[in-house]
């Protein structure tokens, strides 16, 4: 119940998208560094674009929304060098792994913009995102443009808002809207601090509010209900036993009879698997010493867009990530490696939910730890939704008892995305 009220309050918020303050300043490439000095540091793509925010007005008693508001034009339309840094060998689409980068580095700016006039030194921390679901594909060859502000706030946290909107001629089209928590912290003893309440509210704070409230419940009940701590309920047994009847017949068909029916209808979970085994340089660290938290998501993504296209044959098109919880920092060093699965396919094939963990990984003992867990969805269709160039995926079949886990997870997100 909590997450159809929060997926449903979540599209309509999206759909009406972030207004622009009556009065805002607009800049020029030379003024990122100042007003976007974290996403300037990481995106060639800021420091060529065209920057606009609100002037912060010192008062006392907090500050308002407008004063954290910010936005960033990437000229792509007219600068094609720019457009080789960003775009997939078809020409036309961004590279969305890269984008989901660059949001978390433009979040955390509008978080800092919003506190750091009155606290002084400190850092932002990415608490967690909950979730992101793009309405069309990621054009390369038209003016991107992201849109954020602080529209909640805690003793020491922040929710952002930022919207992705793609600039056609003279007019905008919102493609997706991603809420980010950040933590503010003490830049020198990394504690958390104080920020600054929210002043001079509007009719639609107190709506505002009560869907951050949902967001945070929605947050809790899936790290509640996680597999990996409570058991299946009572209505997923059948199922659990059916997909055992499935594999055990598999294994008595015998190998050969078992590829021909996999190749017609169903794939083995394993089959899909994509790693990748990373050294975190300093070059992805963030202001506090840590990898960044866009980049987790960045090569997170790209390892579960490979799975998918393992999976299903054909690139697929990215729809969405689910609520990403970073529960402890990744240390410059360290070896993580991104396992990639497809975890649950709809029944009509065009959807694809890609489960990948992270995983701190020592090459001395074996150990492993696990760091963060993502969720993507990629879906079988154009931007259109036009599905006749993509035959629909193949199923997804669960063998041992960790994957049938994984594809009971996969399948109460996509049931919980489609109520």
């Amino acid at each position: 119940m909590i997450a159809r009220f929060a997926r449903q309050l979540s599209t309509r918020a999206a759909q009406i998208g972030l207004r622009v303050p009556s009065s805002v300043v607009c800049g020029s490439p030379a003024d990122v560094q100042r007003v976007l000095p974290l996403l300037h540091e990481l995106s060639a793509g800021a420091q060529r674009g065209t920057p606009r925010w609100a002037e912060s007005k010192k008062k006392e008693g907090g500050k308002k929304r407008s004063e954290s508001w910010l936005e960033i034009t990437y000229p792509f339309s007219t600068d094609a060098n720019l457009r080789e840094l960003y775009m997939l060998a078809d020409g036309e689409s961004l590279r969305a792994g890269r984008f989901l980068e660059e949001l978390d580095a433009f979040s955390a700016d509008c978080a800092k913009r919003h506190a750091e006039a009155e606290i002084g030194e400190l850092a932002v921390v990415t608490a967690a995102h909950d979730g992101l679901h793009m309405f069309d594909s990621l054009s390369a060859v038209h003016d991107f443009r992201l849109r954020g502000a602080v529209t909640i706030v805690g003793s020491s946290s922040m929710e952002v808002r930022t919207d992705v909107l793609q600039v056609e001629g003279g007019s905008e089209v919102l493609l997706g809207s991603c809420f980010t928590v950040m933590v503010a912290r003490d830049a020198a003893t990394f504690d958390k601090v104080s920020v600054p309440a929210l002043r001079g509210g509007d009719a639609n704070s107190a709506a505002e509010e009560q869907e951050a409230l949902l967001r945070s419940r929605k947050r809790r009940a899936l790290a509640e209900q996680a597999l990996n701590i409570q058991p299946p309920t009572p209505s997923e047994v059948p199922l659990l036993h059916e997909l055992w009847r499935h594999a055990s017949a598999r294994e008595t068909r015998g190998r050969k009879d078992a590829d021909a029916c996999a190749a017609a209808s169903q794939v083995p979970m394993v089959a899909s698997e994509q790693r990748s085994l990373d050294i975190m340089q300093p070059t992805h660290r963030n202001q506090n010493g840590y990898m960044f938290g866009g980049y987790l998501m960045r090569r997170a993504l790209e390892v579960a867009w490979l799975s998918a296209f393992k999976h299903g044959r054909r690139p697929l098109r990215f729809g969405g990530l689910d609520d990403v919880t970073f529960s402890k920092p990744v240390v410059v060093g360290k070896i993580v490696e991104f396992v990639g699965r497809v975890a649950f396919v709809a029944p009509d094939g065009r959807t694809l939910r890609v489960f990948v963990e992270a995983e701190h990984v020592s090459l001395r003992t074996g150990r492993r730890e696990a760091t963060c867990d993502f969720h993507f969805v990629f879906l079988c269709n154009g931007a259109d939704g036009d599905a006749e160039d993509c035959p629909p995926a193949p199923q997804v079949e669960p063998v041992t008892y960790e994957e049938t886990l994984l594809f009971l997870e996969g399948r109460r997100r996509w049931v919980a995305g489609n109520l």
